[in-house]
This record gives structure tokens, C-alpha cells and sequence, in this order.
């Protein structure tokens, strides 16, 4: 379990250089769940198979614009999505990982602790929908 004093520090991602931004809470249950404040309205996804896993919509989450957007894309894609929790001990067993927000629109993470993703790059389905994101607000 992750106690309330420990939560900044329980999770931390990089992607970016160092040094690494805290961006997610682990709740008691090591769920990932909401950001911290100061980086709030970002959501979280990861990858698996090539299927796209993110948190349910429910009250212990922000559901912005950019995340719908990207689900939104997703089914379009053919990319199968399963909204469940993501366990912080299941990360290992993740391909990809990358968070969204209105400012920093669709965002690989490549480090989780000491955990190092996709030899420090975006993955393939991140790539694929950073450009269908980019393809998408360009029209506007």
C-alpha cells in the first residue's frame, strides 16, 4: 500500500530528460489514478498488445476533451480500448505508455521509476495516434 505522505513520490515518470516530473498518484489500492496539482488535467493511458488501456470514467478521474478525443480516435483506428485500472505492479507488462492534456496533447512517457520504456521512445500505437491527433486539430 501507498500512504497519503508518499503518494509524489510512489510514482514518478519521466518523459523528458531528468530530472523526471511526478505525474501520477498511486492510490492505497496501487491504481493509477489522478495527477498531482500542479500538472492536473492530464490522463493516462497505457498500451498492451496493441490495445489501448486507460482508467473507467468514474469520480476518481479528470475526463478532459483530449482523452475523449483520443478514444474517439482509437475506435476509428480499429484499436480495441479497455477502460480498467492500471495496476502499478502490472507496469512491467505494459509496451507503451503516454498521458494526455488540452497543453501537452498526446505525450509518450518513457521512464516509470526505474522502469525504462521502449528503449527511451514512443511506441508505435502513441506514434500512430499522435498523428491522427495531428492530422485531426490541423483541419480547425
Amino acid at each position: 500500500n501507498v500512504l497519503a505522505k508518499d503518494l509524489t513520490a510512489a510514482f514518478v515518470a519521466q518523459y523528458t530528460e531528468p530530472p523526471a516530473m511526478p505525474i501520477w498518484f498511486a492510490a492505497e489500492l496501487v491504481n493509477i489514478i489522478e495527477p498531482p496539482l500542479f500538472i492536473n488535467g492530464t490522463a493516462f493511458f497505457a498500451v498492451k498488445n496493441n490495445c489501448l488501456y486507460t482508467a473507467p470514467e468514474s469520480n476518481l478521474i479528470l475526463s478532459g476533451i483530449t482523452r475523449k478525443v483520443v478514444l474517439e480516435l482509437s475506435k476509428k483506428l480499429d484499436i480495441e480500448i479497455k477502460e480498467d485500472f492500471i495496476n502499478t505492479e502490472d507496469l512491467r507488462s505494459f509496451d507503451e505508455f503516454f498521458i494526455t492534456s488540452t497543453t501537452k496533447e498526446i505525450t509518450p512517457v518513457v521512464q516509470i521509476n526505474n522502469l525504462v520504456v521502449n528503449a527511451r521512445k514512443p511506441g508505435i500505437l502513441t506514434t500512430k495516434l499522435q498523428e491522427a491527433f495531428r492530422k485531426l486539430t490541423n483541419q480547425y
